[in-house]
């Protein structure tokens, strides 16, 4: 993997269609850019969707925790730039970093990644995959995305059915639907005075076709603006778990 960018980085457009009622890019669709940065990165690290295909392997988005100063708005030129920042047993850590033509850091993210047996769809050990990988020195954030702790929660926000327009190309639900989920517990006033400054999620299990998915949602204690939202299935298992921070 020599010779190979460390860092890589691509320019968009906030286009139209990519903002919200605030005129500012949507959490989902930034989120969306980081995936698939991501995949470029890795295909020109030799870890990419092609080349663990052949293995009967794929990558799997497990954790995920963004933090937002601002977000750019409609006709903004933004560069993403992304990296690997080693192995935490079997996650492999990959930063972000959403900057405006200036340089200026807009958002930053850190995110954990599973190897999935397509088979099994059990983890597989990253180690000899990613052994000669080189990780520059560089943190997007330093804090590690940590479990969830969920108090119990009793009301429920609403309820969805896995439908074919949630499903990616691995026949589940795709990470970003599950922050469109996230998102849509708010008000669309929330947002308008409260601005989104944080967003974990821990995605915990897979959600398939059919599948019907209960949201429900609790101010945490931590801090004022704080919210755990968890996302359950029918038989009260968890989807996936999530904490949304605004300002205050």
């Amino acid at each position: 993997m020599s010779g190979k960018p460390l860092i890589h980085r691509e320019s968009f457009t906030v286009r139209s269609f990519e903002i919200d009622l605030t005129h500012r890019l949507k959490i989902e669709v930034m989120c969306s850019l980081f995936q698939e940065v991501a995949s470029h990165h890795a295909q020109q690290l030799g870890v990419g969707y092609t080349h663990l295909q052949q293995k009967n392997i794929f990558w799997v988005l497990s954790r995920l925790l963004v933090k937002i100063n601002r977000l750019p708005t409609w006709h903004d030129t933004i560069v993403i730039s992304t990296w690997p920042k080693g192995l935490n047993r079997l996650f492999a850590i990959r930063d972000f970093e959403l900057s405006d033509e200036a340089g200026e850091v807009l958002c930053q993210a850190t995110s954990y990644w599973l190897m999935v047996d397509a088979a099994t769809r059990r983890p597989v050990r990253p180690d000899h995959f990613l052994e000669q990988l080189l990780v520059p020195d560089k943190q997007a954030l330093t804090e590690t995305i940590d479990k969830i702790e969920l108090p119990q929660l009793e009301e429920e926000i609403y309820a969805v059915r896995v439908r074919y327009t949630d499903l990616d190309h691995n026949w589940h639900v795709n990470n970003v639907q599950y922050i469109h989920w996230v998102l849509d517990c708010f008000a669309p006033q929330q947002y308008e005075q409260h601005p989104l400054q944080s967003l974990q999620i821990n995605f915990l299990a897979e959600s398939r076709f059919q599948d019907t998915i209960k949201l429900y949602s609790t101010p945490s204690s931590e801090a004022p603006g704080v919210f755990l939202i968890a996302g359950k299935k029918e038989d009260s298992s968890l989807s996936f778990s999530a904490k949304a921070g605004f300002r205050v």
